[in-house]
């Protein structure tokens, strides 16, 4: 048996940084991960706002290179001949704190976990945890990785697995979840030998839409978001994700002419919030300890938050503090969303797209989106009558 000080579970962005800054303090660390440290995830953007623990590590000149600024995204109709073209401007030449970017998460998990062994942590790939036990005392996880077996004995176990949530399941911690909304969503990657697409495109379909974004310059990541009630009962992830790409002319052109490297991955839609992050020989981080929804929840700065206030709190040995600043910290997280909304002129900016003086075509677009929330059909005789009614609706 392996005696160790903390067992971390899970290579992503809080596990890393939680077992390296722990590692800095001198404790014997290992990471136990169910893969290679390659996991993929959906494309994920990022307000770059970078964690006291990045400057104390000396990364952010790695970190940075594991972003890009964000350009432009295009909105078209599934045969890609009709679209609107959004651009992203930013005012500074380079990334800085406030930028809006996009993530490439397998170089940065890589990065971070490179980061982590450099430090002294070790690293237990491909493992499957067969057993584990926590006690008011200590800590004992019996694991298997390419048929061996390894039994750990450890002070502190953090659950940094994210959505998978290994610990709250295991210790059947009381969490809050509850769905987001009647759709379900898949997606997977996809390469070429040579550059697909430029920029982020959302591919209009009946009852959701296609989304195609750029990972690297021959790899995208191609998705469906599509209301459940569409789908056939017992339908496979494959058959879902078939089904609905074929609804699109450009995006079935875009997939045909490229290889799938990933299996078709089903992306989570539902808030889940453990009520119990933490206890006396444990802490849960990043996903595991709280996801609220993929847009108003901030997650990589929720991930480097929580892992340097476990660090904290195992430091100190205060359970109770750690389990308050997360809960802190997820209702800050939400209200400063909702005061960002409130500060910015976004009606106005609605306003002018509705504006039924513009050209037709722009009220046209804009105003499509408000017929259906409105259950009315859309025609040319009701057109400019209804774009004068978002137009009224977004001056309120």
């Amino acid at each position: 048996m392996r005696e160790v000080d903390v067992i971390v579970i899970g290579a992503g962005i809080s596990g890393c940084i939680a077992a390296t800054l722990l590692a800095r303090k001198g404790y014997r660390v290992v990471i136990i991960s169910r893969d290679a440290g390659t996991t993929h995830h959906l494309p994920e953007s990022w307000i770059y706002n970078p964690a006291g623990s990045i400057s104390s590590l000396g990364i952010e000149e790695k970190i940075l290179s594991a972003l890009r600024q964000q350009s432009h995204c295009t909105f078209c109709s599934s045969d890609s001949q009709h679209s609107v073209e959004v651009i992203v401007k930013d005012k500074a030449k380079k990334i800085e704190k406030g930028s809006v970017v996009w993530v490439e998460r397998n170089q940065l998990d890589r990065m971070l976990l490179n980061s982590a062994l450099d430090q002294g942590v070790i690293f237990q790939p491909l493992s499957r945890i067969i057993n584990c036990h926590v006690s008011a005392t200590e800590v004992a996880l019996s694991s298997e990785a390419q048929n061996e077996r390894f039994e750990l004995k450890a002070s502190y176990i953090v659950d940094a697995s994210g959505k998978t949530a290994f610990l709250s399941h295991h210790l059947q911690l009381p969490v809050e979840e509850r769905k987001l909304d009647s759709r379900v969503a898949y997606f997977s990657h996809f390469e070429s030998q040579s550059a697909m697409v430029e920029n982020m495109k959302i591919v209009h379909i009946d009852g959701g839409y296609l989304f195609c974004i750029p990972i690297s310059d021959r790899r995208l990541s191609i998705g469906c978001v599509i209301a459940e009630n569409l789908i056939q009962a017992k339908a496979s992830p494959d058959e879902i994700f078939a089904s609905t790409i074929s609804s699109s002319s450009y995006v079935s052109c875009l997939v045909a002419q490229s290889t799938k490297v990933l299996p078709i991955i089903p992306a989570k839609n539902h808030q889940r919030i453990c009520l119990e992050p933490s206890g006396p020989r444990y802490r849960l981080i990043g996903d595991a300890a709280a996801f609220l929804d993929p847009f108003f929840c901030p997650g990589i700065d929720f991930a480097f938050f929580s892992a340097e206030q476990a660090v904290e709190t195992i430091e100190k040995n205060t359970a109770q503090n750690y389990k308050t600043a997360v809960r802190e910290w997820l209702e800050n997280s939400r209200f400063g969303v909702y005061e960002k909304i409130q500060r910015s002129d976004w009606k106005g900016i609605v306003r002018l797209f509705a504006d039924p003086h513009l050209p037709f075509v722009v009220p046209l677009m804009f105003t499509q989106a408000f017929c259906q929330s409105k259950e009315k059909n859309l025609s040319f005789k009701n057109g400019i009558q209804l774009a004068r009614e978002a137009y009224e609706m977004a001056s309120h």
